[in-house]
């Protein structure tokens, strides 16, 4: 009898431990979290193939839509100077320079009044853009002035008077731009036809070639760095921030407890699941954005690689502190909303920094996307190298929030369970 129940006591200590060593975290249960998470992103390819190729179509969105030079423009002329502008365009003709100088292209289109109160009507009626006003004296004007002649009243003969519609501050500078520019080139090419030395054309500041950058930078290429980051970090947020609600309504979560999986091991399966949906989406943002749009990228493609990755963990942490806080996926969705547009405005995606109050500056730079944003600013057209503080900064910044968000879900996960 004594011999049975030892027997008996033995097996169930034998039964006892094999159910601890199941229960017991491990490379099994992490290997069943990864083939839970991989078999709920194969039940709806469809869902996973527009998660891959819409970093791709954002970025063409923005591409096209963002920082082309604004075209088709209508602008008023007046032309007090006597004739009918039906002279030669070409050669050395030292009349009628207003018409020669100013002539519609693709980026602008005149429409010729007669007097000055009919223009400026039609641009308060929103017609045109602005108008412009050449005076009858204005060729001789020019002559005198490229000539050295006749002080104040001979430069103000040679002048131009603008009347431009600046509610729209993009087409008002583009168009104030393209006045100066046309009246430059317009000059030089006929100091060059009539040949005449070029110096006779006083510029007041001679532009050199830039350190960085180009002659006629680009707009599109200032946003890039930000759009990347915005696209890969916001999308990371997505992809996870309903990742414990929905198993948490399914019950997923709660078998997990049970069955001795950590918290550690639950944020880890996740990780390494959507890491490699994450490496897809930034192939797919940079191939396309560098070389589908040939934005510049004049520093190490891999570091700049390596952020964009560093960045999209950052969002994918920050999707899991979210998805462990709240309960219902409307309150995870208004937390990601409502984290969305403070990143955008003050991490110097739309605006530089330095248009900031000194504060709020300091406040910015201690975002997710601030000095991520910077170093790929700095990558992409300075070409700098991670030996710049500009740049590692980047990195250690975008590392200590993964840390953050990370050890944050991890608390959170572990008071819920």
């Amino acid at each position: 009898m004594a011999t049975l129940g030892r027997q008996l006591e033995r097996e169930d200590e034998s039964h006892l431990e094999g159910r601890e060593g199941r229960c017991c975290p491990g490379l099994t249960n992490m290997h069943a979290l990864l083939v839970k998470n991989l078999l709920k992103l194969r039940r709806n390819p469809a869902m996973l193939l527009f998660v891959f190729l819409l970093p791709a179509i954002q970025v063409v969105f923005f591409c096209i839509s963002i920082g082309q030079e604004p075209r088709g423009l209508h602008l008023g002329m007046v032309n007090y100077e006597p004739g009918n502008c039906s002279g030669p365009t070409t050669g050395c003709v030292l009349e009628e320079l207003g018409c020669r100088m100013f002539r519609s292209d693709e980026r602008v289109t005149f429409v010729q009044y007669r007097s000055e109160a009919a223009a400026m009507e039609a641009v308060r009626e929103g017609e045109l853009w602005g108008t412009i006003v050449i005076q009858s004296n204005f060729s001789a004007g020019v002559l005198a002035r490229l000539g050295g002649g006749g002080g104040n009243t001979s430069a103000a003969m040679g002048q131009v008077a603008a009347h431009m519609d600046m509610s729209n501050q993009q087409v008002g500078l583009s168009l104030q731009r393209w006045v100066l520019e046309t009246l430059s080139n317009s000059t030089a090419s006929l100091l060059s036809t009539c040949r005449l030395p070029s110096t006779l054309l006083q510029e007041p500041v001679l532009w050199m070639e830039p350190v960085y950058g180009d002659s006629e930078p680009s707009f599109t290429e200032f946003m890039a760095p930000g759009i990347i980051i915005l696209i890969i970090y916001f999308l990371a947020v997505a992809l996870t921030g309903e990742s414990f609600i929905s198993e948490r309504a399914g019950g997923l979560l709660e078998r997990s407890w049970v069955a001795g999986v950590t918290p550690g091991q639950v944020l880890a399966s996740h990780i390494l699941v959507q890491f490699f949906v994450m490496l897809i989406q930034t192939a797919v943002t940079l191939s396309t954005i560098i070389l589908g749009f040939s934005i510049p990228c004049r520093g190490p493609i891999v570091w700049l690689a390596v952020l964009t990755m560093l960045q999209g963990l950052a969002g994918m942490s920050f999707g899991f502190l979210i998805s462990s806080l709240c309960d219902s996926q409307a309150v995870a969705m208004q937390l990601s909303i409502g984290s969305f547009y403070p990143n955008l405005l003050l991490s110097g995606i739309l605006w530089p920094l330095e248009g900031m109050p000194p504060a709020l500056q300091y406040i910015a730079r201690f975002l997710p996307n601030t000095l991520a944003c910077q170093a790929m600013r700095d990558i992409m057209l300075r070409g700098w190298d991670v030996d710049r503080p500009e740049v590692y900064f980047g990195l250690i910044s975008t590392s200590i929030w993964i840390a953050i968000f990370l050890s944050a879900s991890w608390l959170v996960v572990r008071i819920k369970s």
